[in-house]
């Protein structure tokens, strides 16, 4: 044995060429029966690290930059990137410390909690949740616990009270359980074994190649067969592929209508553009999201944004992470700019318009609380 020397330092960089991989996660947890690498890169978390390393200091990079994120949890291990320029995306050492089996999965912070504070995916996807001013940037963790969004004065619900069974005791794993789904998939003709999808695309509802593997791929039709809604199935939440496309698709659609309508309202209460960042409607001045003060225009705008959200007016994200909330909101934003902005809207009297406390109530007895 030789003294005197230190070991050498590990890598935390993730070498994707697996046939060539001698060190790393690479060179093990590759291959058609756990193909951890694989799917990986194909993941958004391989296509984070776009700063450069001098941009250490700022917020973006605890979760954009894999150094970033290690510093920002405390991690003062040393490893061979930790002062490189080159930003490492969110690597596997991230997430999983190899030499602390505590947690299942050897993960740095648990995924089995209903405790958003001290959930793994949480760390990252919990921010920008309410006006401050902004748009929502990843408000994935305070949706599931009913606490994202822009509660008006005098709502008959408050943050926490809206709460999906997917942010409930009832789903233990919260973004684990439909985000890593392990799934054995077979050839449909022979049977014969194709590949163990790890789940590390980390895609609720993959999009498929020809062959049914599960893909890093977020533009596919959305239907139950260019996706798979085993995450769904698999854990016993929703009885087939089927029923969770319909729960979606229904969801999805009632918001999708209030979404429409809150949209019609703001453009004609800002002509100039609903966006904050857009500027402000020189007319009006009702959207500025550089004030301080929060209007109703305002909060309608980030209800809008936290319903699109991540973005392209997709709105099956926020159908899935809580649809209940999500619509209430919706309602409560047209509800108030159509009593705020009534001199610039002119709506019609408010007995010939839609009854949104009834709207509102019937959204919350749906979600139990009424």
């Amino acid at each position: 044995m030789v003294t005197g020397q230190n070991p050498p330092l590990v890598s935390i960089a993730v070498d994707t060429d697996v046939e060539t991989a001698t060190n790393g996660c690479g060179e093990c947890h590759s291959g058609t029966h756990h193909p951890f690498v694989e799917d990986w890169a194909q993941s958004n978390h391989a296509k984070t690290g776009t700063y450069p390393q001098a941009d250490l200091t700022r917020s973006c990079a605890n979760c954009h930059v894999g150094q970033g994120a290690l510093v920002a949890w405390g991690v003062q291990s040393n490893y061979v990137e930790r002062d490189d320029d080159l930003a490492q995306p969110i690597v596997c050492a991230v997430c999983h410390n190899p030499h602390d089996a505590t947690n299942e999965g050897q993960t740095r912070f648990p995924v089995e909690t209903t405790i958003i504070e001290n959930h793994l995916c949480a760390q990252c996807h919990d921010r920008r949740t309410v006006p401050d001013p902004g748009s929502p940037h990843a408000p994935e963790a305070a949706l599931l616990a009913g606490e994202a969004g822009y509660f008006f004065p005098g709502l008959d619900f408050s943050a926490g009270d809206l709460v999906p069974t997917h942010g409930s005791a009832a789903n233990v794993g919260l973004c684990a359980t439909c985000h890593v789904n392990m799934v054995e998939v077979t050839d449909a003709a022979t049977g014969e074994f194709l590949v163990n999808s790890t789940g590390h695309v980390f895609n609720a509802i993959p999009c498929l190649d020809p062959q049914g593997i599960p893909t890093g791929e977020d533009i596919c039709d959305f239907s139950t067969t260019a996706r798979t809604f085993d995450a769904c199935t698999g854990s016993g939440c929703h009885g087939s592929p089927e029923v969770a496309f319909t729960v979606l698709m229904v969801a999805g659609l009632r918001i999708e209508t209030k979404l429409e309508e809150v949209h019609d309202l703001l453009a004609l209460i800002d002509p100039n553009g609903e966006d904050p960042f857009d500027g402000v409607d020189p007319n009006t001045g009702l959207i500025d999201a550089t004030d301080g003060v929060i209007t109703a225009a305002e909060g309608a705008v980030f209800n809008a944004s936290l319903a699109e959200h991540p973005g392209d007016g997709d709105v099956y994200a926020s159908s899935t992470h809580n649809p209940f909330l999500v619509e209430a909101l919706l309602i409560a934003s047209i509800d108030a700019l159509e009593t705020e902005y009534a001199d610039i809207l002119n709506p019609p009297p408010p007995a010939q318009r839609v009854n949104r406390e009834a709207q509102l109530l019937e959204v919350l007895q749906r979600a139990g609380i009424r």
